[in-house]
């Protein structure tokens, strides 16, 4: 096997296995709309943290089946679904920034994809309490 090929056949992290993989326990957090809006099951139940966590990966599902455009948000898209205000918001991006859960590039904020496991795991396990 060529170098290429062991890169490309154990390296290359591909987006949409990940997706799959944890179809059945995002389904148990989130919806998609028909216009590609998030909907948070239960959303009045978690903490503000909690629910960027659960709407960016939304955003990831809601892109991935071709219903919006981006699989990020914007701080305004984040505040006006979320129903909250930016001074409430910034720090908690912040917190998920520096933590490296998300990434943002431009205006735009995305749950890295290498975290989706453990931001359902975290979530599984408290709805069990």
């Amino acid at each position: 096997m060529t170098l290429k090929e062991k890169i490309l056949s154990e390296m290359v992290v591909d987006f949409a296995n990940q997706l799959e993989k944890n179809y059945e326990h995002a389904k148990k957090f989130i919806r998609l709309t028909q216009t590609g809006t998030i909907d948070i099951i239960e959303k009045q139940n978690y903490q503000l943290v909690d629910q960027v966590q659960l709407y960016l990966l939304g955003k990831l599902y809601s892109h991935h089946s071709g219903l919006s455009e981006s699989a990020g948000s914007t701080n305004s898209e984040l505040e006006n679904e979320l129903g909250t205000i930016g001074n409430s918001l910034r720090p908690v991006i912040k917190k998920l920034r520096d933590k490296r859960i998300i990434k943002t590039e431009g205006h735009e904020h995305y749950l890295q994809v290498n975290f989706i496991d453990k931001v359902l795991n975290h979530f599984e396990k408290s709805n069990k309490k």
